[in-house]
């Protein structure tokens, strides 16, 4: 009787871990797919950099911008994180005001995508060695350059014009380039 009871309880032991390891698996899948549903794509970086521009928002700007760069701003031109997010919104609020000046009032920007091209190993070596020399702590893993249309839209006038913009993945995460730019312009305007 102590045997068949004790093969019992293990076989209710198996069948817990069993059960365990299958809602684990689950979760882990979850996470992983809510993980790719919610990350940023490298197209998503152009958009949301003329996005921020056009919303003069700070914050959005500043999240196309990894972090670790933030922190070697702020340390070199002695600055607190509030002290760069409103040097970075007083740039784009002279910039919002040179194309109202330009376009008249309520611009708005459409930006059209024409193509894409995967970075080469050559052009990211180059791209490192370029942050390296600019004493940028950045390490480029992967970058797409695409070429887009924008069309600035104002209560006065518009505008077409071509243009490249870069998306750079850092530490696994995508950014854009060009916002890499701007806040590091802001910064130390």
């Amino acid at each position: 009787m102590n045997m068949k009871r004790r093969n019992n309880m293990e076989n209710m032991d198996r069948k817990k871990i069993g059960k365990i390891a299958g809602v684990v698996v689950i979760a882990l899948l979850v996470v992983l797919v809510l993980s790719q549903i919610f990350s940023r794509s490298p197209k998503d970086c152009v958009k949301d950099f003329y996005k921020a521009e056009q919303k003069t928002s700070a914050s959005d700007m500043l999240d196309l911008v990894p972090k670790k760069h933030q922190k070697a701003l702020m340390k070199e031109y002695d600055l607190s994180k509030k002290e760069l997010k409103e040097a970075v919104q007083d740039y784009l609020n002279d910039n919002l005001d040179e194309w109202e000046a330009f376009y008249g009032d309520n611009v708005k920007v459409k930006l059209k995508f024409k193509n894409k091209e995967k970075a080469s190993r050559d052009d990211i070596k180059t791209a490192n060695k370029a942050l390296k020399d600019a004493d940028v702590n950045l390490k480029v893993k992967k970058s797409y350059t695409y070429r887009i249309n924008l069309t600035f839209t104002g209560d006065d006038s518009n505008e077409s014009t071509s243009d490249i913009a870069y998306a750079i993945k850092i530490g696994g995460k995508w950014y854009s380039s060009e916002a890499i730019n701007f806040v590091t312009i802001a910064a130390a305007s």
